[in-house]
């Protein structure tokens, strides 16, 4: 697939286009219910592109081709592929887990997300909004997703998918409420309010790390930069149109894809 893009639409069709945009094939996969559309990407995984609208559902990534299809709880949040025992599985974002390769149930219910997206590190996954979970991968699919610890941080929902790294998480509620815990133990070491300008359903941007930097944005347009570590050090902040999308990095250049215009800072060269 390393000559085509697929895209996923919020009306249920994915497509598969080559770069410079000829499409390779497109079909409508299955209609989203929900009345604010959908927003889980595709992730490829087991050698199948895996889309998640009521239904998660594997296609052959080469032709569109169904493979599979499982009943899994609908949420905004996308789906990860990550291995247990060298088997490639796919965990949702409410927490269901099945085997990549042929849509086998493995496990449920080991999280819950309604809006962001879990995130795996050094073998354990992590659900984080205003209930926190980290649950360890075991090391063979015969054995129980065991969960490390539980945490509270501040935030009725979280839009945002947080950043892990170096054993802390950096995450952001809608409200602007900005958290670090320790990925280790849950402990809550900061929280603050970071008054990006937006109110109180605004921070739709996934926190991003760059270098040794991290980006905390928001749909006003504003971004902090935050040095890594365990205390909050704000080095910077930006602001341009108005976005929800979150940034790209490429080199030593950063893209935003605004409402009506994309941005791109860094050096030439």
């Amino acid at each position: 697939m390393d000559t085509t893009f697929i895209r996923f639409l919020d009306r249920g069709v994915v497509a598969s286009h080559t770069i410079d945009g000829k499409r390779v094939w497109a079909r409508e996969v299955q209609q989203p219910v929900h009345k604010w559309g959908h927003s889980a990407s595709p992730v490829l995984g087991g050698r199948h592109l895996i889309v998640h609208l009521i239904d998660l559902i594997a296609l052959d990534p080469e032709t569109g081709k169904e493979v599979w299809r499982k009943t899994s709880k609908v949420t905004f949040g996308s789906a990860v592929v990550t291995q247990v025992g060298g088997t490639d599985i796919v965990i949702t974002a409410s927490g269901d887990v099945f085997k990549a390769e042929d849509g086998t149930p493995v496990t449920s219910g080991i999280g819950k997300l309604k809006f962001a997206t879990p995130v795996v590190q050094d073998g354990v996954v992590y659900f984080i909004e205003k209930k926190a979970t980290a649950v360890r991968l075991p090391t063979s699919l015969d054995e129980p997703f065991e969960q490390v610890w539980t945490s509270r941080i501040q935030g009725s929902r979280h839009y945002a998918s947080p950043v892990i790294h170096d054993g802390l998480i950096y995450a952001v509620s809608r409200e602007e409420k900005f958290s670090i815990l320790d990925a280790n133990t849950g402990e809550l070491l900061h929280e603050r309010e970071l008054d990006l300008g937006s109110g109180s359903n605004s921070a739709y941007p996934s926190v991003t790390l760059a270098g040794d930097k991290v980006f905390v944005s928001a749909e006003s347009g504003t971004t902090v930069i935050l040095e890594l570590g365990r205390a909050y050090k704000e080095i910077a902040r930006n602001k341009i149109g108005q976005f929800r999308g979150s940034p790209v990095f490429v080199g030593s250049r950063v893209f935003f894809r605004a409402f009506d215009v994309l941005y791109c800072f860094g050096e030439d060269g």
